[in-house]
């Protein structure tokens, strides 16, 4: 098993801290074996882990919280920290009152979890518990993650720029490393990975009543990546093609692929008003291999596609990210973190009229952040009046510094 450092060191981070943690991410992104491999990360003499993992029917007697209880305090050292870790805890009811009463009964006691049955922003969790929640996201592979896999597991000789493309090609799920590289292959891996999520856990979870439309809204948004969309929009564009909808039913179904982890929203923000703004979102979809999948192995190096690689790279990085309205202009992404905004305009290829365009709607921006435009094309030329210009390859396999 390879050692996701960047998650690892997350919740390393987060060790000892009296709050509950929580992996959140898309099925199939590696949360179980992230969870698994900070366990053991954390087995030495001075720690007591507890690790359960509930799919397993190993478990299957604690199912029933009174039980697990009592399981946990038989386990339980006074001379030790204790480190209970949880996997697939929605198996267990009431599993809150676990947690709740554990913390109140010892004090040298932490607590990660995963496989919650709704998102956290859905859900009540805080009314039940004593305790904090702080949510980990877990994402599909990043590119300098998939480099790693891609030698313990293929061990190809392609050089960077055929592994890059292999990455757009086939995604970042992990699971797809358990098979020999082939497009048959990886649509079986990618089409079971979608409709678990599609018939588990948003038609059961949320008794949707046209699976059909929830599909056709789910290709409509994967085919407009990086594109500026709005319910009424796409309402529109289906009835256009006869299918009945409205616009609140397509909100409703894009509310549900963000809870689900599939997609993720970005918000327009207007920086002459300081304000974030309601309509016209942009979604990114969790993993390339998604795309390709519903789409096929077309037009791979779009500028969709590579708005989609910079945003999720932007999140792995701690930023907060959204799209910027400043008067007539736009800019791609206005990435903002504890100590560091950067604009961020996206160009599939450095040609002249478009870039100048780009360059433009930066340049309209006065104020002292950086500015940068990331592109597929490698160019010589590194900077133009003091806006950055950035290979998508040198970009996401940069240190967070943003290519200094």
């Amino acid at each position: 098993m390879i050692k996701r450092d960047l998650y690892i060191n997350q919740l390393n981070d987060l060790v000892n801290t009296k709050t509950l943690k929580i992996l959140t991410g898309v099925h199939g992104c590696g949360k179980s074996c992230i969870l698994l491999s900070f366990a053991d990360s954390l087995k030495d003499e001075k720690n007591n882990v507890i690790y359960l993992d509930f799919n397993s029917l190993k478990n299957r007697n604690y199912t029933s919280y009174l039980k697990l209880y009592d399981f946990l305090s038989e386990r339980i050292m006074d001379n030790k920290m204790n480190y209970i870790i949880f996997d697939n805890i929605r198996k267990v009811e009431n599993w809150y009152e676990v947690i709740n009463s554990l913390s109140v009964d010892y004090n040298n006691i932490d607590f990660f979890i995963s496989g919650l049955s709704e998102n956290l922003e859905d859900s009540e969790l805080s009314k039940h518990l004593s305790w904090p929640i702080i949510e980990v996201n877990i994402l599909p592979l990043s590119f300098k993650e998939y480099l790693k896999f891609n030698d313990e597991y293929w061990d190809d000789d392609l050089d960077i720029n055929g592994k890059f493309k292999d990455y757009l090609h086939f995604g970042g799920f992990p699971v797809i490393f358990e098979h020999k590289k082939s497009d048959l292959i990886f649509n079986n891996i990618i089409e079971g990975i979608y409709n678990t999520i599609i018939f588990k856990d948003l038609i059961s979870n949320y008794k949707i009543k046209n699976p059909l439309l929830l599909n056709e809204i789910f290709y409509f948004t994967i085919n407009n990546l990086g594109e500026y969309l709005s319910s009424k929009k796409i309402s529109e564009y289906f009835i256009t093609e006869g299918v009945k909808t409205t616009p609140t039913t397509v909100l409703e179904y894009l509310k549900y692929f963000d809870k689900s982890y599939l997609f993720y929203s970005v918000k327009r923000f207007n920086l002459k008003c300081d304000v974030y703004l309601r309509t016209l979102e942009k979604h990114y979809v969790c993993d390339l291999g998604l795309r390709n999948f519903i789409l096929g192995f077309d037009d791979e190096y779009s500028n969709g596609v590579l708005e989609n690689l910079v945003y999720f790279e932007l999140l792995r990085r701690n930023y907060k990210v959204s799209t910027v309205k400043y008067n007539a202009h736009k800019v791609d992404f206005m990435a903002k973190s504890v100590d560091k905004t950067i604009y961020i305009q996206i160009l599939k290829n450095l040609d002249d009229d478009l870039l100048n365009m780009k360059l433009d709607d930066l340049n309209s921006i006065k104020d002292n952040y950086e500015k940068m435009i990331i592109s597929f094309d490698k160019t010589h030329i590194k900077n133009i009046h003091g806006i950055k210009i950035v290979n998508i390859i040198d970009f996401l396999l940069e240190e967070d510094n943003l290519i200094a």
